[in-house]
């Protein structure tokens, strides 16, 4: 029986194709669920299970779900297509390897990092640890973002399975030894990413028993980094405003509710700043505060005022210590509310939706700019308690970052050119030689009319 041929490499495998539209519908859910988790699951709580006046007006409610409803709608009727990489096979063969090393090397400085971070933290609250210095933050991005580029980029799946599953501990592990008595979302800026681009390309196929699985992970990264990092989810003595005790659990949950923080600051007086949508998602690119403008003051020192910065600052003042004010976090509803009110809300919820379905689309095939668009989508699905800067505030440094290291490929390693007369083309795109000598070196054959001897 004939084998069936393999794809070519920068073309997209039917598996792929697959593993798409599951990730499109995947991630709906994804976010949906983000959305009754930050904004809708309190209210319930308080409405029908509590029987409490919910802080939330009815009004929030129905914007947070006009929203939701938008998104979904603009997300499904968008129509995608899914091209293969503009480079050439033998620059993501080339990123492909240097990808994979440079993970490897950058593993151990980051998990030195995250064992002295974790050490250091054990034995102190959540408000009292300390936080990571820039220098180390690169090492962690910088990793991330050559082991996000192998995952986009790896040719044989089958074949790579070993390598694609050494690169996911190598990112994970030290990225959870730091949630785990710091921020949750660290490890979730690990994981999630590697779920989306393993779904997209078919390395993982949807079943029961992975649905089950990815619950429980979900639950992991919401629930281990509280407890160890000493969150208060089984028990707490703090009142609520009305002197009446909610439980330690309902707490815990309504600490990580964005709504109420939307609905109390959306009439806040914005005219003695910059827009905070413009400064989120350019506060990567214009160094604010180095120009001294459209800057808060927040945790003594001036840093540009994009929509949680200026949420805080209202919340704390000038403290240095943000754990004195409790922030509730922010959402992106706020940040389009205060650009133009409810009709930005629209606008911007539908345009959001769009975007998002091309941005899985994109993980269907085998680019250099998949790591990239899969932390745009991982910060899409937490968007409902983050903002849309957020989200995109890092695509213009990223897709620098990766075009000069494909010149810089392409000009160490030009491609090489194969003779069409001694290489035949295979089904996967590469050449091989087919074993003949060339014709012309062989000796030319009698002349008509010579005379033989």
């Amino acid at each position: 029986m004939k084998a069936s041929p393999k794809p070519h490499p920068g073309l997209v495998a039917p598996n792929s194709l697959s593993g798409g539209r599951t990730l499109a519908g995947l991630f709906l859910v994804a976010f949906l669920a983000s959305c009754f988790w930050f904004w809708w699951l309190i209210s319930l709580i308080y409405r029908l299970v509590l029987g409490l006046e919910d802080p939330v007006a009815d009004e929030t409610i129905i914007a947070s779900l006009l929203s939701a409803a938008l998104f979904a709608t603009a997300y499904l009727v968008t129509r995608t297509s899914v091209r293969r990489s503009s480079f050439a096979v033998e620059i993501l063969d080339s990123c492909e390897q240097i990808a994979f090393c440079l993970t490897w090397l950058l593993f151990a400085p980051a998990i030195l990092i995250a064992a002295a971070f974790f050490i250091e933290s054990t034995g102190k609250l959540y408000t009292e640890g300390g936080l990571i210095s820039t220098a180390d933050q690169a090492v962690f991005y910088l990793q991330l973002f050559f082991g996000f580029m192998y995952l986009g980029v790896v040719k044989d799946i089958q074949a790579s399975r070993q390598r694609i599953m050494l690169i996911t501990i190598l990112l994970v592990l030290p990225r959870l030894l730091v949630s785990l008595h710091w921020n949750r979302a660290f490890v979730a800026q690990g994981i999630v990413p590697i779920l989306l681009i393993a779904i997209g390309r078919g390395m993982i196929r949807i079943s029961a028993k992975r649905v089950v699985q990815l619950i429980l992970l979900v639950l992991f990264v919401l629930v281990v980094p509280s407890m160890t990092r000493g969150d208060p989810i089984f028990s707490s003595d703090s009142p609520i405003p009305e002197e009446e005790a909610l439980p330690p659990l309902v707490k815990w949950v309504a600490a990580g509710s964005s709504l109420q923080v939307s609905q109390d600051f959306k009439d806040m007086d914005l005219s003695h700043t910059c827009p905070p949508l413009i400064v989120s998602l350019t506060g990567k690119l214009i160094p604010y505060a180095l120009l001294h403008i459209c800057t808060v003051h927040l945790m003594g020192e001036n840093i540009a005022a994009n929509t949680d910065r200026i949420v805080s600052h209202e919340l704390v003042g000038d403290s240095t210590d943000l754990s004195e004010g409790g922030t509730a976090g922010t959402s992106y509803l706020l940040e389009l509310y205060w650009t133009g009110g409810i009709w930005a809300i629209v606008c911007g919820s539908c345009l959001y939706g769009c975007i998002c379905r091309l941005l899985t689309a994109s993980l269907a095939s085998r680019s250099l700019f998949a790591g990239i668009w899969a932390q745009c989508l991982m910060r899409a699905i937490f968007s409902p308690r983050g903002m849309l800067g957020y989200v995109f505030e890092m695509v213009p440094l990223l897709v620098t970052a990766v075009l000069v290291m494909a010149m810089m490929v392409r000009l160490l390693h030009p491609p090489q050119r194969s003779t069409a007369a001694t290489s035949k083309s295979l089904p996967d795109g590469r050449s091989e030689w087919s074993g003949r000598e060339d014709s012309n070196l062989r000796p030319p054959g009698p002349e008509p009319g010579a005379l033989p001897g």
